[in-house]
């Protein structure tokens, strides 16, 4: 079960690990439920769900599952691989 870690303002955590459907708030121990954030995408929201108490309202930014990051390097290798196997 993914841990909330108190994050200023008071009234905001941020969770540490998977979330899933059986968070519990921090503040008041009520059921958290998982939501998508109205301000993704806008401003510098960068967390597409969060998790909002249904007691005291409380809020829990959930994280972004990391991204493989393909470099430079990388996308010329397979270039460089995609012109030579189509020579016959």
């Amino acid at each position: 079960m993914p841990t909330l870690l108190a994050a200023a303002p008071a009234r905001h955590s941020a969770l540490s690990g998977e979330s899933d459907e059986t968070l519990s708030c921090p503040s008041c121990d009520s059921v958290m439920k998982l939501t998508p954030n109205p301000y993704f995408g806008t401003g510098l929201a960068e967390h597409r769900t969060i998790a909002l108490c249904t007691g005291c309202h409380h809020i829990a930014f959930i994280p972004e599952p990391e991204k493989a990051v393909v470099g430079l390097a990388d996308r010329v290798a397979d270039m460089v691989r995609a012109l030579l196997g189509r020579r016959g």
